[in-house]
């Protein structure tokens, strides 16, 4: 998930402009995503009928966990890719006893950003409010949070070949990700170019749960550049409940800064 990576360094470097003033209710930590079992080959049609699990999934609203153990983070959040509206919170561990926290919200067509655990310049304490930011000036990696989708299984498992599946619950294969146009939790621009002719064939898996929903993905993104192989994942769940996306109001919002958008489009 390398738009976490970004979003940090981003963030840690935004400090300077802070100082300028200007199926469960619970999200199980320890939700299985999926893994690769031999052989799968019994299930036939398995690309029809994993498309079609795809295609239901991205009609609701659902809750997603996806992980980065590299840099040390989380995000988890809800959706409605309809409304559109969504609620995120990411969580990055800069060490033993400091991390930051970034909670957002996307409404109306707006978009809210609260940031904590940024390092005291001594001027405008921004962690207090939330900055309401213009999405349309947002190009970045924190763009991903004001997503209809920011999973986007449809469109990532729109490009699988050579499907299989032995039980009609887990699915393998391959994912052509070089003609991918936008950014992710699975995977992002910058890692397709760079992967070159690997991208057109990642190995993945994904499971489909008893209703029909597209429940976890796992993507096994190949090295490339100065990075080394590495695996994304996701996991889906609470398909159709209410999404509780509602805008702050009040003393409680500041525009965003003008400086912080350059800084974020950058990374």
């Amino acid at each position: 998930m390398r738009t976490v990576k970004l979003l940090v360094t981003a963030m840690i470097t935004a400090t300077a402009i802070a100082g300028c003033g200007d199926e469960s209710d619970t999200m199980d930590n320890n939700a299985s995503v999926p893994t690769v079992s031999a052989a799968p080959t019994v299930v036939q049609d398995a690309a029809k009928k994993l498309t079609a699990a795809a295609e239901k999934t991205a009609t609701t609203t659902f809750r997603y966990r996806a992980a980065d153990p590299s840099a040390g983070g989380t995000i988890e959040g809800d959706t409605d890719p309809k409304a559109p509206a969504s609620t995120a919170t990411m969580t990055i561990d800069l060490d033993a006893e400091n991390k930051l926290t970034f909670q957002s919200i996307a409404a109306g067509g707006a978009f809210y950003l609260k940031i904590s655990g940024l390092p005291s310049t001594g001027g405008t304490d921004l962690s207090k409010y939330w900055l309401k930011a213009d999405p349309a000036k947002i190009t970045g990696s924190l763009g991903l949070l004001d997503a209809k989708d920011p999973i986007d299984v449809k469109a990532i498992l729109n490009q699988a070949s050579n499907v299989k599946s032995d039980d009609g619950a887990l699915y393998t294969g391959t994912l052509d990700l070089s003609t991918t146009t936008t950014d992710g939790l699975l995977f992002d621009t910058d890692a397709a170019k760079q992967l070159g002719d690997k991208a057109k064939s990642v190995p993945f898996s994904a499971s489909v749960n008893p209703d029909g929903y597209v429940s976890g993905v796992r993507i096994s993104v190949p090295a490339y550049g100065t990075e080394a192989a590495s695996e994304s994942s996701v996991t889906l769940l609470g398909f159709g409940s209410p999404v509780d996306a509602t805008a702050p109001t009040g003393t409680q919002v500041m525009n965003m800064p003008e400086q912080m958008y350059t800084v974020l489009n950058a990374q």
